[in-house]
């Protein structure tokens, strides 16, 4: 399940496996890595450094 929260400009979207924040939008652009495949499949921002 995907939980969001917003206000007028921001948009935060949360997976609830493993509260992994997946998207961070203000205005229009986006903070979190968007998991491609082909590089590297994940959003967390927390992995490293390891």
């Amino acid at each position: 399940m995907v939980y969001y929260l917003r206000s007028n400009n921001l948009i935060v979207s949360i997976n609830s496996k493993g509260a992994e924040i997946a998207s961070v939008k203000c205005n229009e652009l986006e903070y979190i890595w968007q998991a491609k495949a082909d590089v590297w499949p994940r959003h967390a921002p927390f992995y490293f450094p390891l």
